[in-house]
């Protein structure tokens, strides 16, 4: 049972509202927890995201990266298949779509 229930509450800058259900609410409910090797738990399908982004990181910050994302992909995709072979494997196209947005701002 909800600790809000039938009570006021304000969600988000203002907005308020009136509890009415014995459910609890979403932001009690789900609360992302740390894992112990610092990676944070996600709901779904388990991932090598977080491993693979840190090395982009890594490789982008020291310079060490090849002229094209793709190839780029290629590179982390091996090398999360040669230093973490127990871990769920990425494409290298799956690689691509998950650094996108730090490739593009090292570019940029």
């Amino acid at each position: 049972m909800s600790k809000h229930r039938g009570k006021n509450i304000t969600i988000d800058e203002g907005i308020k509202m009136e509890v009415k259900t014995k459910m609890p609410l979403l932001t009690e409910q789900w609360r992302p927890m740390k894992v112990a090797d610092d990676r944070w738990e996600r709901r779904g399908r388990p991932s090598s995201r977080d491993l693979v982004y840190a090395e982009a990181e890594r490789r982008l910050a020291a310079g060490a990266v090849p002229t094209t994302r793709r190839r780029f992909a290629e590179q982390l995709s091996r090398w999360l298949k040669e230093q973490h072979p127990k871990e769920p494997q990425m494409k290298p196209r799956i690689v691509e779509r998950n650094i996108k947005d730090i490739w593009e701002r090292s570019r940029g």
